[in-house]
């Protein structure tokens, strides 16, 4: 029993892990510190890194490759154990073992380490911006715009199981809507979300992606409803495109008034 209260298995002091998986695990910022340990492995188990009934690597292990201290994972561990997504058996044959990830939304939208800060603000920051990219893409775009989402959206059926191409090829769908909407201001935007939001993908969150087969969807319906050039449409289906991503980082989806 720790000093939090949350029960946390023995370890063995012998040679690290050679579980392969281990190495997927990046440094996290320090300053939520037990939060940014919380985000990476929720980012780990919805990423599919760790199946229901998989252990996690071994504490000190773990805590090493994150660069924390074995208290900091403990804390990050406790939060995960209280709300179900782990459970945690102590002994020589104990471990860490993934639960559930039934409470992952619950989880994410109560942290409040920098990284999630950050990630809420550029999101926040994303909505408006990229909604009235697609209301002017919608009023300027031509054929031959029309001819080149479609092209990206096959890129994507066909790249689905890749998450690194299929997120080149849905950064680039976004990039068109932008160009179209003629608007250099907008464009720059659009641009600083990316390179911020990339940034920090790779630095804190490798391993999770979006649900393939609802991207799809969500991209076909947007580039349906800018050839429509009906607004109504346009707002409706931003409004679910970027949610998507915006559930998966925080738990639940921005409303605005």
């Amino acid at each position: 029993m720790n000093a939090n209260g949350s029960s946390t298995p023995e370890q063995d002091p012998a040679a690290p892990d050679d579980d392969p998986r281990l190495r997927r695990f990046r440094p996290v910022q320090l300053r939520r510190a037990a939060d940014e340990v919380v985000a990476v492995l929720v980012d780990a188990i919805r990423g599919g890194l760790f199946e229901v009934g998989d252990q996690l690597p071994r504490e000190r292990d773990l805590a090493a490759q994150l660069g924390v201290s074995r208290t900091v994972l403990r804390q990050a561990i406790y939060v995960l154990d209280q709300a179900g997504v782990v459970s945690v058996r102590r002994g020589n044959q104990g471990g860490i073992t993934v639960a559930s990830s039934a409470n992952v939304p619950t989880v994410l939208g109560a942290l409040h380490s920098h990284t999630q800060a950050t990630v809420r603000t550029l999101l926040e920051m994303r909505r408006p911006v990229e909604l009235q990219a697609a209301l002017l893409a919608g009023t300027r775009g031509t054929p031959a715009d029309w001819v080149r989402l479609e092209q990206l959206v096959s890129a994507l059926e066909e790249r689905a199981g890749d998450s690194d191409q299929f997120l080149a090829a849905d950064v680039q769908f976004h990039f068109t809507i932008a160009q179209m909407a003629q608007n250099e201001p907008l464009m720059s935007c659009v641009r600083t979300f990316f390179d911020a939001w990339l940034a920090i993908r790779a630095a804190q969150f490798p391993i999770g992606h979006v649900d393939f087969a609802e991207a799809i969807v969500n991209q076909r319906d947007t580039l349906e409803a800018l050839k429509s050039r009906d607004r109504a449409w346009i707002v409706r289906s931003m409004d679910v495109h970027l949610g998507a991503l915006e559930a998966i980082y925080l738990g639940q989806r921005l409303t605005f008034p």
